[in-house]
């Protein structure tokens, strides 16, 4: 997969342009992140996406229409805002389970 340098932040959720940086800082709110731990979430994001999404809906599909599975797919990605907005869901799912927890 190529490399994009847009990058999106995790604290604040604006976009922003990052060239080849260990230490990646937000220009809007000046949160830091780690280069590698960065592409390691946007990386589970896609699978999530890939995987949990596209093809759950085609095998749910098969097997309400067939009542079973014979097809095997071969999906394309998403484009990259749809796993920035997995990050965004997942981030606020957590987000909001630590603020839960928290306020017990």
């Amino acid at each position: 997969m190529k490399r994009n340098n847009l990058k999106i932040c995790f604290a604040c959720a604006n976009f922003y342009h990052e060239l080849s940086s260990k230490r990646m800082v937000c220009p809007y709110c000046g949160h830091i992140d780690n280069a590698e731990e960065y592409e390691l979430i946007l990386n589970e994001a896609r699978e999530a996406v890939h995987y949990g999404w596209n093809y759950r809906l085609k095998y749910e599909n098969d097997l309400k229409e067939k009542g079973r599975i014979d097809t095997h797919y071969f999906l394309e990605e998403y484009e990259e805002i749809f796993n920035f907005i997995a990050v965004a869901i997942a981030s606020g799912v957590v987000g909001g389970f630590a603020y839960d927890v928290v306020k017990k």
